[in-house]
């Protein structure tokens, strides 16, 4: 706050501020609430902290507009009122997130003012809804927010809300494409197009809808063949609706579970065995619809892919057996040092039992990722090998698999009481588990040395 107070006194900095504040709706609330916390501090510290207030009168139009803003959120009551006053009577599209939030104020007389003074904006420029939308989406979840959404509701009525489709802000780009009405070409468009996964399924959704009732077999056609799951998935429900299954049952080795399942179901219609189709074909999808639908019986034929010369067969083969809740750790421990990292990761999921030294031998291999192998393994096996694994990790030159021992020695140190420890850390233990501390002192915190050394002691 004093920051931003020296800032209102300087025209073109305080511009730049007040418009870097109003284009990021949870800094404006943010501000909100941290003068509110602050001066409940100072009330029951009995502290004298005066936020600032500007030396001109509120509604002077030489006030700068950032120390307008500043004032609508300052701890009295009496001055937020005037300040919203103020913004009314001057409503610029970077003053108008804090009148929203002034909507839901905690004092009836300022959320009142704000109330009438924001339907009044709003109804002679609704050209301003999109500076009240991002603040006001987020309001209007709070437990006085509600008159904001109907606000933003009929304003949305009375403009054009195309431009904000394009908003880099989620929230608002969902609420436009909810309360326009839109033409099928501009659905299709979204949904092929639309930079956010539930913008393009709902655009999927309408426009497949859409091409239902109408029956506009190439418009369905076309969406199935979006690179995005959610539209493709909307395609092919259409395209089942209207009984063309055996172009939906093409889609049986799909990226996509969902896809998949839904070919499924339209090749068991045709009579088309969908586990028969997988057996014979090897592939991404084929393996992994595989990992859905088969058995035990399975563990042959995706063993025998362990072998394959491509990286991600072997890794779609290992992950279909995890998922068949197959237990084959003979078979899947010589793939802990594949090659491939994305063998090695999906090895390392799958191992159920891990053999006695294993970890430890992983551990001290050269390559990254079998060494996180090796660290995720250790975090199935007791206390004590695992807070070994953590404090050998913790100062493994590689920062990713540091970075995570580290937060996890962390956890484990501020969570666990001495008490807790009486029957997992074996007194043979601890010896070597010190040296392991002295060793990764570097990458911790103090305090957190300290309480391991209490619990090692």
């Amino acid at each position: 706050m004093p920051v931003l107070a020296r800032l209102a006194d300087d025209d073109v900095a305080g511009a730049r501020a007040l418009a870097a504040l109003a284009g990021n709706p949870r800094a404006v609330i943010h501000l909100d609430d941290v003068v509110r916390r602050d001066w409940w501090w100072c009330s029951a510290h009995r502290e004298a902290r005066e936020f600032p207030v500007p030396r001109r009168r509120l509604d002077d139009p030489a006030l700068s507009p950032l120390a307008l803003a500043l004032a609508s959120a300052h701890r009295d009551g009496r001055v937020r009122e005037r300040a919203v006053a103020a913004i009314v009577a001057r409503p610029l599209p970077d003053l108008v997130p804090f009148l929203v939030v002034r909507t839901a104020d905690w004092v009836p007389e300022v959320r009142r003012r704000a109330r009438a003074g924001l339907a009044l904006v709003l109804d002679d420029e609704p050209g301003l809804l999109p500076s009240a939308l991002g603040v006001g989406l987020r309001v209007e979840d709070w437990g006085r927010g509600s008159f904001v959404q109907r606000q933003l509701v009929a304003a949305a009525a009375a403009t054009d809300l195309s431009p904000l489709l394009s908003s880099s802000d989620p929230q608002v780009r969902w609420f436009a494409f909810t309360q326009g009405r839109w033409r099928t070409d501009r659905l299709v468009d979204l949904a092929l197009t639309g930079a956010h996964v539930r913008l393009r399924a709902g655009a999927a959704e309408a426009a497949a809808r859409e091409a239902v009732w109408t029956n506009r077999v190439a418009l369905l056609r076309r969406l199935s063949g979006s690179g995005h799951a959610e539209v493709r998935s909307q395609a092919l429900a259409g395209l089942t609706r209207l009984g063309h299954d055996t172009e939906v049952a093409a889609f049986l080795e799909d990226r996509s579970s969902l896809v998949r399942a839904l070919a499924r179901a339209s090749a068991a219609r045709i009579g088309v065995d969908p586990l028969a189709h997988y057996r014979s074909v090897v592939s991404r999808g084929a393996l992994d619809g595989l990992g859905e639908i088969g058995s035990e019986a399975d563990a042959g034929y995706l063993v025998g892919l362990f072998g394959h010369p491509v990286p991600m067969v072997r890794a779609r083969a290992v992950r279909a057996l995890r998922l068949l809740r197959v237990e084959i750790d003979d078979d899947v421990v010589p793939l802990l040092r594949d090659p491939s990292p994305a063998v090695v990761r999906e090895a390392a999921r799958a191992v159920r039992r891990v053999p006695d030294g294993l970890v430890w031998e992983l551990l001290a291999d050269e390559r990254p990722v079998v060494r996180r192998a090796g660290y995720l393994l250790a975090q199935r096996s007791c206390t004590a090998d695992w807070l070994r694994a953590a404090l050998t990790a913790a100062v493994d030159p590689d920062p990713k698999p540091a970075r995570r021992a580290v937060a996890d020695t962390v956890r484990f140190a501020r969570h666990t009481r001495k008490w807790m420890l009486a029957d997992e850390l074996p007194r043979e233990h601890l010896p070597e588990l010190r040296r392991l501390l002295d060793r990764a002192v570097p990458a911790l915190e103090a305090d957190v040395v300290d309480r391991l050394r209490a619990l090692l002691a």
